[in-house]
């Protein structure tokens, strides 16, 4: 919905505001702060993520002081170049592209994460290959099959260092036992003619799903 802040001097309104969130954190703060639930209730594949690991051969006792001016220059170049590509009103993807998807999608996938926390993940490649699209300085309107490779690539780190992440405090693999044996009582309640419902999840899973959410997704992973 549409922003607006007023001040003292003018009304400051944002008719179509996207929200995006950059954090930064230490793989050991972060996974404590992480739960099995956030990776049914899809709250964490709503974010990529990124293992920076330290590089061995810049020692940080090397580089005492940053030069900003450089980095500024180097930034401000950067997005002069990129501010100069002519963006088109809509973006297509050809069939050509779809394939591309389709044979990324299938590439990447191994079958150890919750299917819907992966598609979702995956999904994420169009918005990657538009930015792609931008970065090679193409100016036209139609994505092709070499941005969505990139783009696949992404997804593809997105997910390996999620799994580093999660596989690190076992979530992945509780993560994973939760949505087995969701599917175990879908099938007897199915059994029983009675529908799944996020309800009956949340109060057999009381001690593993926290919030209505979670419970909800584990309904979506099996239904």
């Amino acid at each position: 919905d549409r922003i607006e802040r007023s001040t003292k001097k003018e009304t400051i309104t944002i008719a179509e505001p996207c929200l995006g969130i950059f954090g930064l954190n230490t793989p050991e703060s972060f996974t404590k702060a992480l739960k099995p639930e956030s990776l049914l209730d899809g709250f964490a594949a709503r974010f990529g993520y990124v293992l920076a690991a330290r590089d061995p051969s810049r020692p940080m006792i090397d580089f005492p002081l940053y030069n900003l001016d450089a980095l500024n220059r180097a930034a401000q170049a950067a997005f002069a170049t990129l501010a100069a590509v002519p963006l088109p009103p809509v973006f297509t993807v050809p069939p050509a592209t779809e394939v591309a998807f389709a044979q990324g999608f299938k590439m990447v996938y191994r079958g150890d994460i919750p299917e819907a926390f992966f598609r979702r993940i995956m999904f994420r490649a169009f918005k990657y290959a538009a930015i792609y699209h931008v970065l090679l300085g193409k100016d036209t309107a139609a994505i092709d099959p070499v941005d969505m490779g990139w783009a696949a690539r992404v997804c593809a780190m997105n997910l390996a260092d999620m799994r580093q992440i999660a596989e690190s405090q076992g979530l992945l693999r509780e993560a994973l036992t939760v949505a087995a044996r969701a599917k175990k009582m879908s099938r007897r309640w199915a059994m029983k003619g009675r529908p799944l419902t996020a309800r009956a999840v949340q109060q057999h899973f009381r001690r593993d799903i926290d919030t209505a959410a979670a419970a909800r997704a584990v309904v979506a992973l099996v239904d």
